[in-house]
């Protein structure tokens, strides 16, 4: 039975075929498959071990050659020499690649001997050339080699073999290998959708096939009711009375329990995998009711269960390396509880001595009204401004007695409250953050004087020209909607905003429903959960019920432009974009990694006609630009893909014209070789972003506010990992082919192209 190229024996799945060893000499043999992108199988692998010197290599040329990599096996440490090949007579073994290597990295593998030497000595009675091998006395044994290396008659070998010599240029001969075939891909893990939501509240996030056994699912919710409920897999359409029960995360066939957000794993039983399903589900079996399933695909390639871990080798020789993929699978799990009021707490249990505890709050600036734009980063500001059982003063003291920090900030659809502390002192971060946010008192005295800080913060946001630009971005962008409004508001309305706008934007918008307590660091998850019962629990009943949860207005994207025009300005800063999707599209992952191919560049970096990124190159080598970065920025239901740059007047049409090339690239050329270079830079932006608990509990927050749970690191890993350069061309010709552009230009931007021409740039016309 063949699957797509997988080879199956009964129920075993081996990895992809590769191909069998060819045998040269010293009865080398076996079956070579492709477990995933770094690790080879060899079933049934049979060597002699009479040669001396003799190793696994791995290369890249056109034929086996001294230029290859050895490959230890068994596995040493990095500093170790490898050990000889020994005797093996049809045993199963795992090689791991080198460092850095992956199968499409290499054309062979083969088992070479480092001792044998070749030169050239003589003719042979024909006026050919032939190579005389030259070998140590104790090493006649390896002269046993055939045809391929040397075409003599027998009676020639054996004058060879008696006419030895001892040379210094030494080279290595190949005993056997196998040849990877041309644009082979390797097994991979598989994302699949989340489960179909049918009864009982059964929910997850997206579920991962790990390997042909065992498969991950995330956020797992279920309430536990059922009175005969299993995991369940089998053939067909859909989930039926005949499938096959499958063990929980803990091995046992127990009847389900209820799961709140967690994350698990379970393992197919017997010998049954992935490949002989075509679903799994939550079923009750008394009363044949399905509570929600997933769809297995047909054309998987999935990494095979062969219990790679499980080889038996010596422990010194055991490899101490992780892999990013086990890193990741190890991080702590995102516990999830949702109270009775509405309020729902999500932690990250690191046992570090600090942590991070905040309130995110689903309410921004795009929630306002225009007559009172602005009020969401007022009420922020008059947070900490006292409360009916804290003056500022005595706030202030607490925190920094504590030695603690207390901050917030307002986005256009999310108002934060945060503090960092040390791990003991959570309970009275807590208390603290309940109190500003149900307690404020919101005096005459103190909105006077925070709307003169306010009118102050505007002014020297006006001096941030990438705050200005950005700000124009949306106003164009979304004109006449609400995200085109500005987070600060416009000065009027600073000053004509009261306390009964405050009060009233409070009521309205700050409730549990609309609260994520979110922690991080050295946080008890029953701990924090019992503090948020204890201060936000009571936030229930008729008030807080009125509190709508209904998402906000759509926003319609309009392309366009603003120019504001300054001479005076040294400098032009432009903002270039197209309409993107929001938080929980599937385009956003291949946006994210094109996003990273566009990259970033500033004057002031080190690079120049070497750097990767073909944009960055030119500014580099043709000065075309100060500094420009890429972004894509999501809101629920829209977002804004594109480029900002600082620019002399004079290269302002250069730089677009180079924008819009790579914008093209990205749409038809772009090479795999490219994405997989963008998709590496991303994955390590990614995790570098999460150094710290402050961090980490900020990506808790969003993350539970925008897709209402918290991917984990592993699965976002494998959906960055799936994408390749034809998802890049798709979302290219998707929402940057062909798109109108939306221009926001500030200072001297007279060489800025009409908009029409820029417009124009958009598309190309092939002859």
């Amino acid at each position: 039975d063949r699957r797509n190229g997988l080879l199956h024996a009964g129920h075993s799945h081996y990895g992809k075929l590769i191909g069998s060893l060819k045998n040269y000499a010293h009865g080398v043999k076996g079956d070579v498959y492709a477990v995933d992108e770094t690790t080879i199988f060899i079933k049934g692998f049979c060597y002699d071990g009479t040669g001396l010197d003799v190793f696994f290599s791995v290369g890249n040329t056109l034929m086996p050659a001294p230029q290859g990599y050895i490959v230890p096996y068994p596995e040493t440490e990095d500093k170790r020499e490898p050990e000889e090949l020994r005797l093996y007579n049809y045993t199963d073994i795992f090689l791991k690649l080198p460092k850095g290597k992956r199968l499409r990295d290499i054309r062979w593998l083969s088992v070479w001997c480092r001792r044998l030497t070749v030169r050239r000595t003589s003719n042979d009675n024909h006026g050919r050339h032939i190579r005389g091998v030259a070998i140590e006395p104790n090493e006649a044994r390896c002269l046993n080699f055939p045809s391929p290396f040397l075409s003599l008659p027998r009676s020639f070998s054996i004058y060879l073999s008696v006419r030895i010599k001892r040379v210094s240029d030494l080279s290595q001969l190949n005993f056997g290998d196998v040849f990877i075939p041309v644009n082979m891909t390797a097994p991979k893990i598989t994302v699949l959708p989340e489960f179909s939501r049918l009864a009982h509240g059964l929910r997850s996030g997206n579920i991962t096939i790990l390997d042909s056994k065992t498969i991950y699912i995330p956020n797992l919710h279920y309430d536990g009711a059922g009175p005969d409920a299993y995991f369940w897999v089998g053939k067909g359409q859909e989930p039926n009375t005949f499938g096959i029960k499958v063990p929980n995360e803990k091995n046992s066939s127990a009847v389900l329990r209820g799961y709140q957000g967690v994350d698990i794993e379970i393992v197919l039983p017997g010998n049954l995998t992935v490949y002989d399903i075509d679903w799994l589900a939550v079923w009750c079996v008394q009363h044949k009711h399905n509570f929600g399933h997933v769809l297995i695909p047909n054309d998987i390639e999935v990494p095979p269960a062969l219990g790679q871990t499980k080889i038996t080798v010596p422990k010194q020789w055991q490899s101490t390396s992780t892999s990013l993929k086990e890193i990741l699978l190890n991080q702590p799990a995102t516990q999830v509880t949702v109270l009775d009021c509405g309020l729902k707490v999500a932690t990250e249990d690191s046992g570090a001595p600090t942590a991070t505890v905040g309130l995110w709050i689903d309410a921004g600036s795009r929630y306002e009204d225009d007559e009172v734009n602005g009020v969401a980063h007022f009420m922020e500001h008059m947070a900490f401004k006292g409360t009916t059982k804290r003056s500022q003063t005595d706030l202030e003291l607490e925190i920094e007695n504590m030695g603690a920090h207390l901050n917030a900030y307002t986005s256009r659809e999310q108002t934060v409250f945060y503090a960092k502390c040390l791990a003991e002192d959570v309970p009275k971060a807590v208390e603290i953050l309940s109190d500003i946010i149900q307690n404020s008192k919101l005096g005459e005295v103190e909105i006077e004087r925070e709307r003169g800080v306010i009118l102050r913060e505007m002014q020297e946001v006006e001096t941030n020209l990438q705050e200005v630009v950005f700000d124009h971005l949306h106003a164009s962008a979304y004109q006449g909607t609400p995200l085109g409004r500005t987070i600060l508001g416009p000065t009027e309305n600073i000053k004509s905003i009261t306390k009964n706008d405050l009060v009233y934007y409070v009521k309205t918008h700050y409730g549990p429903p609309r609260f994520i307590l979110a922690g991080a660091g050295g946080v008890n998850h029953k701990t924090l959960v019992d503090l948020a019962q204890t201060h936000f629990g009571q936030m229930k009943g008729p008030f807080y019920d009125e509190i709508p949860l209904c998402p906000p207005l759509p926003c319609r994207f309009t392309g366009s432009e603003i120019r504001v025009r300054d001479d005076n300005i040294p400098l032009a800063h432009v903002a270039i974009a197209v309409e993107g999707p929001g938080w929980t599209d599937a385009d956003n992952i291949p946006l994210m990694v094109a996003n990273t191919l566009m990259g970033a560049w500033d004057r002031s970096q080190g690079g120049g006609a070497n750097n990767i990124s073909y944009l960055a190159e030119a500014s580099a080598a043709a000065g075309l630009c100060h500094s420009y970065q890429s972004f894509n920025t999501c809101y629920q239901d829209t977002g804004l893909w594109g480029i900002y740059f600082v620019s002399d007047p004079l290269e302002i049409e250069h730089f677009v014209y180079n924008i819009q090339r790579e914008w093209m690239r990205l749409c038809l050329t772009i090479t795999e070789k490219e994405v997989n270079r963008a998709k590496n830079i991303l994955k390590t932006n990614m995790l570098l972003q999460l150094d710290g608990t402050t961090a980490i509990c900020e990506d808790i927050g969003r993350q539970m506010l925008c897709y209402n749970r918290r991917i984990p690191l592993h699965e976002l890993e494998a959906r960055i990992e799936s994408v390749t350069a034809k998802n890049i061309h798709e979302v290219g010709m998707k929402y940057i082919y062909d798109q109108c552009p939306v221009i926001a230009a500030v200072g001297p931007i007279e060489n800025l192209p009409d908009y029409n021409l820029i417009r124009s740039g958009m598309y190309r016309l092939r002859i």
